[in-house]
């Protein structure tokens, strides 16, 4: 709008443009949940332009699509895992802390505990499920006092709410991920937790199902037929939940066929939930949004978090 005010000023208004092309997301003011309000809003930008009419595109459409392509949406359901052994001996494993977490709220009279147990969803890969451990989790921490005798419980049972948490996303990334890359996960995110309970599933073959993921092949596919095809200068944005999946999913991709490797998949997450100081963690999302528009980096693998943060 500068620009045209400055253009008007400059020739009196003989060198205007006479169409401006409006985004589908320009700003409306204050208006956060008033339509008169952003309708105002949006009536005064038009104003400003000296707008005479508002209309989409009518006559050469077929010029305007090659110079902006309209995107296509397709869906590609993911097919979770549900009946094979890891699945299995995860469900099994968590069915066993879950039973453990009962047995010291029965031993200790902790109601609140036992009660809270009863809600907590049966699929246990579910976001549900996870919400409501962390529930039990505060119960606990909130009835913890330094004094009490049955202190060494209250920890125990802390840390293995805990652990369900980890072997929840474990469920979850189980559906864009192998074995071996779940087992690292695991292995990584229990270190400080009691993982005897992980035993079982630590010590099992990576090789024991016949092929790869499924889910991560279609997501190749994909790639090949969208990203790799089309040349060079083509980009992808992978958005997925959490930071665990953006790590695992990248990996997954960096190291698997030859035929998507190549991309460098790298991962971007917001600046909020990075671990470094703030300032280290905005240098490094600008260096590595510098690498994907350069074409050194094809693919990033981002949080939803993250979405805000990305100016390209």
């Amino acid at each position: 709008m500068q620009a045209y005010h400055k253009t008007k000023e400059e020739t009196g208004g003989e060198k205007l443009p006479q169409i401006v092309g409006l985004t589908a997301s320009f700003g409306i003011g204050n208006a956060t949940t008033n339509v008169e309000g952003a309708y105002m809003n949006i009536v005064n930008i038009c104003g400003n332009l000296d707008v005479t009419k508002i209309s989409t595109v009518t006559k050469h459409v077929d010029e305007m699509l090659k110079h902006s392509p309209v995107p296509v949406e397709e869906t590609v359901d993911l097919k979770p895992r549900e009946s094979d052994n890891f699945v299995a001996s995860m469900n099994s494993c968590m069915e066993d802390i879950e039973n453990k977490i009962k047995g010291i709220a029965k031993r200790n009279g902790w109601e609140a505990v036992l009660k809270g147990l009863q809600y907590v969803p049966g699929d246990r890969k579910l976001q549900a499920y996870r919400q409501r451990i962390v529930i039990l989790k505060q119960v606990a921490e909130e009835h913890i006092k330094p004094q009490d005798d049955n202190i060494k419980d209250k920890i125990l049972l802390i840390s293995l709410a805990e652990l369900l948490c980890v072997c929840s996303n474990a469920l979850e990334l189980y559906d864009l991920a192998d074995i071996k890359e779940v087992q690292t996960f695991l292995q990584e995110e229990s270190m400080d937790l009691p993982n005897e309970f992980l035993n079982k599933l630590l010590q099992m073959d990576p090789s024991c199902p016949v092929s790869r993921n499924k889910n991560l092949q279609n997501l190749e596919k994909v790639l090949l037929e969208y990203l790799v095809a089309k040349g060079p200068s083509s980009r992808c944005i992978i958005f997925v939940r959490t930071r665990a999946l953006a790590r695992l999913l990248a990996d997954s991709l960096n190291s698997c066929s030859s035929s998507v490797h190549h991309l460098n998949a790298a991962v971007f997450t917001g600046t909020s939930t990075a671990k470094e100081s703030g300032v280290k963690a905005q240098r490094r999302q600008e260096k590595l949004l510098q690498d994907f528009l350069e074409g050194e980096v094809k693919v990033l693998v981002a949080t939803t978090v993250a979405e805000e943060g990305l100016d390209i």
